[in-house]
């Protein structure tokens, strides 16, 4: 809460909430730590975010329920999601007017959400290919699923070798290792995440290198 106050404070129309990272709790209490949130902050948007990466799942249903809180206003849609939840999740919030999707990762726009008017995306790949990002949210903001697919296509090199280190890594281990190699230190991953190796930095580099990031 005191960080939610600071950013008020320093002038934020609103909030990008995420459920806390590695505690597991089930869904009714995935759904009240959103509802408490949202009730302490009446008078402001949230967007609410429930990637797999913070150590739990929420269901459908789940997401469904906390979309009906007044203030919850949108949820970053991430690809961790499979294709029947996603569905689910979308249909469950077909017939609320006011609640809006985020993309998450740039991938999920193509091919299959073709027809979800995505309002926003908020992706990590601007990190590394900050203008084939938005050359791709440009082809689908405009119906150009032939540019959407082109760059999606070129976007999933870099985005798959990020993705893929060692299990226990987490916490965005090849993100936070390939900044590094663009001479950006943003230090190391939230634990119980660990760095990414040795193995995995190498394989980033050469995809870096071959596709002129580095």
């Amino acid at each position: 809460m005191p960080y939610a106050d600071y950013a008020l404070k320093a002038g934020a129309d609103g909030f990008f909430l995420i459920g806390p990272y590695f505690n597991k709790y089930g869904q009714e209490a995935a759904y009240l730590y959103h509802r408490d949130f949202a009730n302490e902050y009446s008078d402001t948007p949230i967007v609410f975010y429930s990637s797999h990466q913070i150590g739990n799942h929420y269901t459908p249903a789940t997401i469904a329920k906390i979309s009906e809180l007044p203030n919850i206003v949108g949820m970053k849609l991430s690809p961790d999601f499979t294709f029947d939840e996603t569905i689910k999740i979308i249909m469950l919030t077909r017939d609320n007017p006011p609640f809006r999707w985020v993309a998450g990762g740039l991938n999920i726009l193509v091919p299959f959400m073709a027809n979800v008017e995505f309002k926003a995306s908020c992706s990590p790949m601007s990190n590394f290919t900050h203008e084939w990002s938005l050359n791709m949210w440009r082809a689908y903001r405009s119906g150009n699923w032939a540019e959407t697919e082109k760059w999606s296509k070129k976007l999933m090199r870099t985005f798959s070798v990020l993705s893929a280190g060692a299990r226990q890594e987490g916490a965005r281990a090849g993100h936070k290792a390939a900044l590094g190699l663009l001479g950006r230190n943003v230090g190391q991953p939230r634990r119980p995440g660990i760095p990414a190796d040795l193995e995995h930095v190498a394989r980033i580099k050469k995809v870096f290198q071959d596709e002129g990031l580095l």
